[in-house]
């Protein structure tokens, strides 16, 4: 990058130079140059030093405008070969650390990032940007340049938690020190919004794009190339949000201006291609393929046979010819591509895994199963990598968004095991790693990011928002501004946090956690794959797979044939449970026949049973399920039964771990503490059920509610102390969200009150899956749509504890305790969170990371277990259940063992009501089964 605006050449350079020196205010912005030295007399050394070889500086200068013109002529291979050069002069002749040699580092670094030799390009814009930093400072603007420009590279590789921390840093600085109304201003915007619109952050992008179309209007020609670049960007944001016809309109008046500036640019060539994808999407093969062709041809001659955006063309031409029923064709271009991204990006870039996948459904259609297990391998394996790397770089609120942008590998692996059984392993490979990814990282990085101070006052700093956007007495227009201080907190946060790993397991590790008796089952739920036509991808209805994994690290496939009727029986058996107005144990018959009846035949010498759950079998009550081996015992009798997020936790909590510290209660909150509980409903949470009584624990919660008190629990807590060991329960007043969310690591953590949650419909994306091939300018795929709700599901689910019923009394605490919050608590080492509320296991399913509700929150924050209730439940009877399963517990019985002998202990109980499904059935222990470690100074009490 040049010192002033313009590079010193030839026999005018000294003159040049004594003027960048001397000018100042008026002068230097009358002609454009900016001073970067000292105004005064130039030191008479760098006369000298200017003037001591004339020829050779003049050459130099040559070298630099005969590479530029090689540039313009899209010679790249050749202007390398000057860059080169001229960078071998400049660090012989001025040494590594001067102006000169960045521009050199510069020029080079640019042609390789316009070849798509990215790797090459990086080291050399870290040495310039370093060099710049070093003479010109931090804060320079050819410095944020050059890291806009990083940033860039960046991007193109899909390292897009690291570009987008340099466009932002870029920014900062041109911010500060440009006028805002500036091209390079416009430029920086520009460069934001297409990361923004790479990730779907469609509202943060055109906010941004929107900003640098302004900018053009006041400071360039309204035909120019900025302008069209802009206008197609903002194109994108409404095609990736559904409004095609305005995305039409814009992107015909873009190309008509590239086509005016230099048909052959490569802009042109995106603007095309954009127009030819929404062509696409509208079935108009006829008119999109001239444009891909147009493109290509244009991508070929300006940027080469190898360049990554030659590979996008050569990747969308082939999916037309696909559509068109042309497959021979389509598949020499999609390899043809997948070798032009492999060249250039290695296998772990999205580029590179959409080709792969886009080549394995092909092959899936051709009914080619080797070759299609073959690049499925290959997805599986990048795109693993690739997410590892990336999403512990995100705010949270992004990740599971970038995560459902990059389900090729899930869906296509499953669509092939449906196709040929023989790909268990893959299927199995693919579900080990994937299931519960988002959950492992938030955990880890809950865990790093309170062990130094640095890190520990952002994470503060950001549960302090989690609490403001969680309060209910928030006024709406303010939510939108702490939320986007949260995501930037956070990204400062990940970003600081030590190189977060998280390792590949594999089968072979799996299978050695189990123990010789011991069965892991991975039930899947997937969409069979059935071809492409007119440009969409079809497919099956929903179904349940169980993948199987004996100890002798052999998997085993059992179809559990279509979704619909399991999930339809299963609603149908909860519903019925929670009424408890009728015998629910033909309904759970009923499930047991669709579930566990197919897995019998490999059930036989199994004692440990390990279950990994998807879809809506998350809600099933598995312990209480009739076995299918022999109806009048239930599963809980028949094998010990452990549920798990994932099949890698049996590898997880086999680690050493802390011992927490004296158990915590807490219980009977007073709801209206503060003041008197303003008018509304009163609301009990369930309908009467005659002379079976008790206070109901609250299902959900809604604005001007009145939350009744819970005395019963009270009782309960005192008790559940007793039989812990703990100390006094915190109660009535001080049982606040804000006491909840102080305690550190208490081995047993349990509370009794009401809990909420309220669900809200979540996007259809399985009954809707986007289009595999087909590709923007950038290039890369996703079978599967952006899934998210309006609010985040863990906003929606919570604890309700004192002061809800006055929330606006106190901003800082509403009374509520939110899934949101409950994840930046401190539970490392804690054993069991108990939360004796009614459907506190509520929340909502999301395939590939299980329930987004308390049960993830309490897990995320360290808890090793959880036992939470399915369904509402009478206030005395939990009271008796919790006392009995903490009795067992204390004797020296296993989590999930101990709740089995109460379960069976109430199925006998003397009261009536407790023998109910309605009550012994409804309580799920999630995560370690074995016994809570103790300190050597408790006593075991046997159980009562």
């Amino acid at each position: 990058m040049p010192i002033c605006s313009n590079r010193i050449r030839g026999g005018g350079a000294l003159a040049l130079l004594m003027f960048c020196w001397q000018a100042t205010g008026a002068d230097a912005a009358a002609w454009g140059w900016r001073p970067v030295l000292p105004a005064g007399p130039a030191p008479a050394d760098l006369l000298v030093q200017v003037g001591a070889a004339p020829r050779e500086s003049t050459r130099i200068d040559n070298l630099i405008e005969q590479a530029e013109s090689l540039e313009k002529e899209w010679a790249y291979d050749q202007a390398a070969k000057q860059w080169e050069e001229i960078l071998a002069h400049r660090e012989k002749d001025l040494g590594p650390l001067q102006v000169p040699t960045a521009e050199a580092l510069t020029g080079l670094a640019r042609i390789y990032t316009k070849q798509g030799r990215y790797a090459m390009a990086e080291p050399l814009y870290t040495k310039a940007i370093s060099i710049l930093e070093k003479v010109l400072g931090d804060s320079d603007i050819e410095t944020a340049k050059l890291i806009a420009n990083l940033a860039g590279l960046y991007l193109s590789q899909g390292h897009y938690g690291l570009a987008e921390t340099l466009y932002k840093r870029a920014a900062k600085i041109l911010e500060d020190k440009l006028d805002p109304w500036s091209k390079t201003t416009a430029a920086s915007l520009n460069n934001l919004g297409v990361l923004m619109i790479e990730q779907a952050r469609y509202d943060e992008a055109e906010t941004l794009i929107r900003r640098a179309l302004e900018i053009h209007q006041k400071t360039v020609r309204p035909n120019s190339m900025a302008t069209a670049s802009s206008l197609k960007n903002l194109a994108l944001i409404y095609l990736g949000t559904g409004r095609v016809h305005e995305a039409e309109t814009i992107l015909k008046y873009a190309q008509k201006i590239n086509e005016g500036v230099n048909p052959w640019d490569p802009e042109t060539a995106n603007t095309l291609n954009n127009l030819a994808e929404l062509y696409m999407k509208e079935g108009r093969y006829q008119d999109a393929e001239p444009l891909y062709r147009r493109a290509l041809e244009i991508r070929q001659k300006s940027q080469g046979q190898q360049h990554p955006d030659t590979g996008t063309s050569l990747n969308n031409l082939a999916f037309l010819y696909y559509n068109q029923g042309r497959l021979e064709q389509a598949e020499q271009l999609f390899q043809d591509a997948l070798a032009v991204r492999q060249k250039s990006f290695g296998f772990q870039h999205p580029q590179t895994i959409a080709s792969l996948a886009n080549l394995a459904t092909l092959q899936l259609q051709e009914s080619k199963l080797m070759p299609a297990r073959s690049s499925l391998i290959r997805v599986v394996q990048g795109q693993g990598e690739w997410l590892r790397r990336e999403l512990p770089l995100q705010p949270r609120d992004l990740r599971s968004r970038l995560l459902a942008q990059q389900q090729n590998a899930v869906t296509l692996a499953f669509a092939l095991l449906d196709q040929d059984p023989s790909a268990i392993d893959l299927a199995m490979e693919t579900r080990l790693n994937r299931q519960g990814l988002l959950a492992e990282i938030e955990q880890r990085q809950r865990r790093l990011a309170t062990s130094a101070s640095g890190t520990r006052d952002l994470a503060e700093r950001i549960a302090r928002i989690d609490q403001l956007v969680a309060s209910v007495s928030l006024q709406a227009e303010k939510r939108p501004a702490l939320e986007q201080e949260r995501q930037k907190l956070e990204a400062d946060l990940y970003r600081a946090l030590p190189s977060l790993r998280i390792e590949r397991v594999s089968i072979s590790q799996v299978a050695a956690a189990l123990p010789r008796d011991g069965l892991l089952v991975e039930i899947q739920k997937y969409r069979p794959f059935r071809g492409v036509q007119k440009g969409k991808v079809l497919w099956g209805e929903p179904r349940y797979v169980a993948l199987l994994l004996h100890p002798n690290g052999r998997p085993v496939l059992v179809s559990l044939r279509e979704a619909a009727p399991i999930d339809m029986a299963v609603g149908k058996a909860l519903d019925i449970t929670a009424k408890n107005n009728e015998d629910p144990r033909p309904y759970w018959q009923q499930v047991s026949n669709l579930v566990l009846k197919p897995l019998q035949p490999h059930l036989g010498g199994i004692r440990q049973l390990f279950l990994s759950s998807d879809g809506e079998l998350h809600r099933v009550p598995f312990l209480a399920l009739p076995s299918s081996q022999d109806p009048q015992r239930l599963l809980g009798e028949v094998v010990h039964l452990r549920i798990l997020t994932t099949g890698r936790d049996l590898v997880r909590l086999q680690q050493p771990h802390k011992i927490g510290s004296t158990p915590v209660v807490m219980a009977n909150p007073a709801f209206s503490a503060g003041a008197a509980a303003p008018p509304g409903t009163t609301f009990t949470s369930a309908p009467s059920l005659g002379n079976r009584g008790g206070q109901k624990r609250s299902g959900q919660l809604r604005e001007g509610l009145t939350w009744e008190p819970l005395p019963g629990t009270r009782d309960e807590a005192e008790q559940v102390a007793r039989l812990l060991g703990a100390g006094a329960p915190i109660i009535a007043e001080k049982a606040t969200a804000s006491r909840a969310l102080q305690q550190k690591g208490p081995r047993i953590f349990h509370i009794a009150t009401h809990g909420f949650f309220f669900p809200e419909p979540l996007a259809e994306a399985v009954s809707s899956p986007r289009n595999p091939m087909h590709e923007t300018a950038r290039g890369y795929s996703a079978l599967l749509p952006v899934v998210a709700g309006q609010e985040d599901a863990l906003l929606r689910g919570g604890l309700v504890l004192a002061g809800a019923n006055n929330p606006e009394l106190n901003p800082a605490d509403d009374g509520y305790l939110t899934a949101a919050e409950a994840t930046g608590m401190d539970l490392e080492g804690t054993e069991l969170v108990t939360l004796s509320a009614c459907e506190t296991g509520l929340g909502d399913v999301r395939s590939g990371e299980g329930v987004y509700g308390l049960q993830r929150a309490f897990t995320v924050a360290g808890s090793r277990s959880t036992l939470l209730s399915l369904w509402k439940v009478n206030d005395a009877a939990t009271a008796a259940f919790m006392a009995d399963y903490y009795s067992r517990l204390r004797a020296g019985l296993g989590r999930s063992e101990a709740l089995v002998a109460t379960q069976a202990a109430f199925r006998s109980h003397p009261e009536p009501l407790y023998r109910e499904m309605y009550v012994w059935g409804a309580f799920q222990l999630t995560g370690d089964w074995q016994p809570i470690q103790q300190r050597p100074s408790e006593r075991a009490m046997p159980p009562k």
